[in-house]
């Protein structure tokens, strides 16, 4: 059935298209015959008009190319995902001819204008202009491209169409949801290493204990236990104690997003479940250290209601700005037995559900 449906669209388009060269190659023969047989002002005049139709529906494309205008953008700076907001679009002419018809189009996968304006077309008057106020939403979190895409023209018939992307779109930095604390998520960030892909588990054993072992090649001096050297003469090393603490140390691997819809839902899945764990320790007042990169290595510790709404306005608009891929050792840096135990969050393994 999904099948016939695809070649039954492609007939359509297909027939759309061929339609009216067809009758323009019918008005040209016949023009032409009948400039032949009757000749006469009148024949003439239609012959050089149909001639020259599609000659001058490019110049005036052309025209249209150079004399629309158009602005568009919306009022925030930070949006939230599925959550309308104030949209502006000015389409103004700046020639001394009228412009009789273009239509715009977006990505409907990324985008909603719930009052969509975009069925119908636009037309304006020599040095006219066209401002329009509606809603926008976005889909996704992020940091992409929104709004409208471009627009297209054509001649009156339909034969020439052409299809121009807009120079500047409007880019949105839309933040995710917070509908609530996600206990499911926060047991899958402490108790799940998915393969020691997702989450890598590393805890710090910077402190030497009481348990002994044998000496190998390869231990450290430092660890040697030289009292009992001293009785025995043989070399043992003291083990590595480890530490316990309440905080978890989030390392946060962003990847360079390529604009592509599927980067784009891998962000969007990536921060909604950062934000979930990030309000599950802030409301319950528990420390989580996130490590993240920004030109230089970033901290932001989240252990209240407080903190981590200032994580949400504040730092999580700038999280995934820049790639951390490949910094993974410069964030780990410095990173103690005081920070809990560190998990390192990669987006490129993350999967979005």
């Amino acid at each position: 059935m999904k099948d016939n449906k695809v070649i039954n669209i492609i007939k359509n388009a297909l027939h759309r298209r061929y339609v009216p060269v067809t009758v323009y190659i019918l008005l040209i023969v016949s023009a032409t015959v009948n400039v032949s047989l009757r000749g006469g002002t009148i024949s003439y005049v239609l012959f050089y008009g149909v001639l020259l139709y599609l000659p001058l529906s490019l110049f005036y494309m052309l025209y249209i190319l150079w004399a629309l205008k158009i602005y568009q953008g919306v009022d925030a700076k930070l949006i939230e995902k599925n959550t309308t907001e104030k949209y502006h679009l000015v389409i103004e002419n700046a020639g001394i001819l009228p412009i009789c018809e273009i239509r715009f189009f977006y990505d409907e996968s990324i985008t909603v204008f719930p009052e969509d304006f975009t069925k119908n077309p636009f037309k304006l008057l020599p040095y006219g202009k066209t401002e329009l106020e509606t809603e926008m939403l976005c889909r996704y979190a992020g940091d992409y491209d929104a709004g409208l895409e471009g627009y297209t023209v054509q001649d009156t018939f339909g034969i020439v169409r052409i299809k121009v992307k807009l120079k500047v779109p409007v880019r949105v930095r839309v933040l995710p949801a917070v509908s609530g604390v996600n206990e499911d998520a926060v047991l899958r960030i402490l108790s799940e290493e998915k393969n020691g892909k997702l989450f890598d588990l590393e805890s710090p054993e910077n402190i030497l204990g009481n348990d002994l072992r044998k000496y190998t090649e390869g231990d450290k001096k430092s660890s040697v236990n030289w009292k009992r050297y001293a009785v025995t003469r043989e070399m043992y090393v003291r083990l590595p104690e480890k530490q316990h603490s309440e905080m978890v140390t989030l390392v946060l691997v962003t990847e360079e997003p390529d604009g592509s819809l599927e980067s784009i839902k891998l962000r969007d899945g990536y921060l909604e479940y950062l934000v979930a764990v990030a309000q599950y320790f802030g409301m319950r007042h528990k420390p989580l250290m996130l490590c993240y990169y920004e030109y230089s290595v970033k901290r932001f510790l989240i252990d209240s209601p407080d903190s981590f709404h200032e994580f949400y306005s504040n730092c999580l608009p700038v999280i995934g700005g820049k790639a951390a891929a490949g910094h993974e050792e410069l964030l780990t840096d410095g990173v103690n037995a005081d920070n809990g135990n560190i998990l390192i969050f990669r987006e490129k393994d993350h999967e979005f559900k």
